[in-house]
């Protein structure tokens, strides 16, 4: 049986911010849709970061992490 979406997000963020591809990667092999993780994303409260500067423009990838009181 899957466990609800938003706890398995929650467990799979709760070390720290995670690359938004990897994410989708694990929750498509879980057997969670895309867009069952976008609601899970929202409900959530996750927060989205990129790597991005001016050095290194190139290497630009998008980050979830969890809000500061549930990580």
């Amino acid at each position: 049986m899957k466990i609800d979406v938003c706890d398995w997000l929650r467990a799979y963020l709760r070390d720290g911010p995670v690359e938004v591809s990897e994410i989708r990667r694990a929750a498509k092999a879980a057997g969670y849709t895309r867009l069952k993780l976008r609601e899970a994303k929202c409900l959530c409260g996750v927060m989205v970061t990129n790597n991005w500067s001016r050095e290194h423009p190139v290497t630009d990838r998008g980050f979830w992490v969890l809000p500061e009181d549930d990580a």
